[in-house]
């Protein structure tokens, strides 16, 4: 895992997560993730009900049609990924080596 400062990761994870249930980006669900995530709790929270009162923070997050799929499609990434970390580089394998320098 690559280190990166806490907001960026909290931006992505947050994000991410939002489109992994809904099939797509539930706003409000997604500034109210972020901000939890990158401790901002209470920063820009003046906004919230100008932003309320025109419609712009939705209260129920649509789901799009194939979200299961949406799901199952990240449910394959993250065994993707995980099987790349804990695989052996190809400079590492003993077996591999073996006679391998040679041809």
């Amino acid at each position: 895992m690559s280190i990166m400062p806490r907001n960026i990761r909290a931006f992505h994870q947050s994000f991410l997560d939002q489109v992994r249930s809904n099939g797509r980006l539930f706003e409000t669900g997604f500034v109210m993730q972020y901000k939890l995530r990158s401790g901002a709790v209470f920063q820009d929270a003046g906004n919230a009900p100008a932003m309320l009162r025109r419609g712009k923070l939705g209260l129920r997050a649509d789901r799009i049609r194939g979200s299961e799929e949406m799901r199952r499609i990240f449910r394959l990434c993250e065994e993707a990924e995980d099987a790349a970390q804990t695989a052996p580089a190809r400079g590492d394998d003993p077996a591999a080596g073996a006679g391998g320098a040679d041809r």
